[in-house]
């Protein structure tokens, strides 16, 4: 099954008359192959706690869909399966296939060296990801306006960081840029 270039898809599996019973396993019993490409809103196969069954899958590419982080919520069952490539950069397989996902992702998202950021960008940063995921970057401007204070906790977790650039913003500064 090939799912692809849909820049409007969030989700593969939707459930539209609300969820099943915990119980109920969804089964793709013939699947051999599942490639997601191209998918720049794509954030899992399935957002729901569902337990999906893939018993014949050999092969799962996932390509340039970069808000994807998981496969699925629930339970993945892939007996047969034994890699993950994912954007081109080789073959993957931690065990299951959202450790996969996530590990994964951890180590290619963030390879970066230079980074533009929002103050509600920062505040996601310091909530949700790990401190580790940032020791590459060298170069980092924060956009920022009245309302935020300066993020001494992000700086903390840059190791390499070299330049840094704040650039502070008025509220009238930001309605004239936008009009």
């Amino acid at each position: 099954m090939r799912i692809g270039f849909c820049a409007m898809m969030t989700k593969v599996v939707a459930d539209d008359e609300g969820p099943i019973t915990e119980d109920e396993i969804i089964n793709f019993s013939k699947l051999k192959s599942l490639q997601l490409k191209y998918l720049s809103r794509l954030t899992s196969f399935c957002s729901w706690n569902y337990t999906f069954n893939f018993p014949s899958l050999e092969t799962l590419s996932v390509e340039n869909c970069p808000k994807m982080k998981v496969f699925a919520s629930g339970v993945v069952l892939t007996p047969m399966l034994r890699a993950i490539q994912l954007d081109s950069k080789g073959y993957y397989f931690e065990g299951d296939v959202n450790t996969t996902m996530q590990q994964i992702r951890e180590k290619l998202d963030f390879s970066c060296e230079r980074l533009s950021l929002s103050p509600r960008e920062i505040k996601m940063i310091l909530q949700k990801f790990p401190e580790h995921q940032f020791s590459k970057l060298e170069s980092l401007a924060v956009f920022d306006d009245e309302s935020t204070v300066f993020p001494f906790g992000l700086i903390q977790r840059c190791h390499n960081l070299e330049r840094y650039l704040y650039v502070k913003r008025s509220r009238n500064m930001w309605r004239h840029l936008h009009n």
